[in-house]
């Protein structure tokens, strides 16, 4: 897959699977620089994703609720 491939791929995506998968990228380069595979690490001159940081989900009650009764039934 060329890179113009992947960045087309990956762009209707969420931003923390955005930012999932660059790492993984990044993590291969880094190694390879450090295998001598290849001579810079390209994913230096790409910038990290930004993710925003968001409050936990609270549940409904009636969900709430059910849980606890499929509990006591046991």
């Amino acid at each position: 897959m060329t890179r113009p491939e992947w960045g087309a791929d990956i762009s209707g995506l969420t931003a923390s699977t955005r930012k999932r998968k660059r790492a993984a990228v990044a993590s291969f380069c880094k190694w390879a620089v450090r295998h001598d595979l290849i001579a810079a690490n390209p994913m230096d001159k790409i910038d990290t994703i930004k993710v925003p940081k968001t409050l936990p989900r609270l549940e409904r009650p009636l969900a709430l609720s059910r849980r606890r009764t499929a509990r006591y039934r046991r």
